[in-house]
């Protein structure tokens, strides 16, 4: 019975993702049987012929690799701040806001495994996964949604984008790509793209907005990550209990020029892309 929360994430969130339909007869046995829910992106095989550098093998979770495929890095720099990281201090943070202030790809550096502050770190928080309760819901015009279950402040981290990390190349033979995500690269890698389609989260079903109550981010977790970054959404507002999470899909998701139902005050009337 879809009118009531059912899990959907498979206990592989920190905090259960469930999924409840009260507008129509879809169920939601339907809707997981349409994608795999996974937590952490999950690699095409394309990408094992790039050079990437990753932590460890268990970023590789459903495809054969080996280590000729990829190169490990052995050391990662980190923070030497021994309790709270602070601005003027944190050696991570100054270099979030190099990054940020950069001509190339604007990205957010959190502590990693060789910092040496505790796990408690406040500059620890994409890796930290979901700490938000957050449903599945259906809309009345848009089809399946997200709404935050309790109160979000505003500038929180509320879930990455994940699914399966393609090449460019290997992205344009692939007949959709209604759950593409490109983000930028740096030090002249090509560029690549996260589809949702067979692989995803609860973001996957987060709807556009033209006034959205969420931004992206790009996150580096690793230092020597940075041929890749994780796609995060943080609230730009106070968010409240019931309400729909949005994000502007005219930040990264191609998809061309199609009509918008968000509703708000400002809606251009359609949706837009790169």
């Amino acid at each position: 019975d879809s009118s009531y929360p059912i899990s959907i994430s498979a206990r592989r969130e920190t905090i259960p993702i469930s999924a409840i339909n009260l507008v129509d007869d879809e169920s939601v046995a339907e809707l997981v049987d349409t994608f795999s829910y996974t937590s952490k992106n999950v690699f095409h095989s394309s990408t094992c012929a790039v050079r990437l550098v990753v932590r460890s093998f268990s970023d590789f979770p459903l495809y054969p690799y080996s280590d000729r495929h990829l190169q490990l890095v052995e050391q990662f720099h980190g923070c030497n701040c021994l309790d709270r990281c602070v601005d003027a201090a944190c050696a991570c943070i100054q270099s979030s806001e190099q990054h940020s202030a950069g001509k190339h790809a604007r990205y957010r550096v959190e502590c990693n495994t060789n910092c040496l502050c505790p796990s408690s770190c406040g500059n620890r928080v994409v890796q930290s996964g979901i700490s938000f309760p957050l449903q599945v819901f259906k809309t009345l015009r848009k089809g399946w949604g997200v709404r935050a279950l309790k109160r979000i402040p505003k500038h929180c981290f509320v879930c990455e984008y994940v699914g399966e990390l393609l090449t460019d190349e290997a992205a344009d033979k692939r007949k959709s790509d209604t759950y593409y995500f490109q983000f930028d690269m740096c030090n002249n890698v090509d560029p690549f793209v996260v589809d949702a389609r067979s692989y995803g989260n609860v973001a996957r079903f987060i709807s556009h907005s033209c006034e959205p109550n969420l931004s992206l981010q790009q996150v580096v977790v690793e230092e020597d990550e940075e041929k890749y970054f994780h796609l995060a959404f943080f609230s730009v507002r106070e968010i409240s209990p019931q309400e729909e999470l949005t994000i502007n899909y005219n930040l990264k998701s191609p998809g061309g020029h199609q009509a918008c139902n968000c509703g708000a005050q400002s809606c251009r009337g359609y949706m837009t892309s790169h």
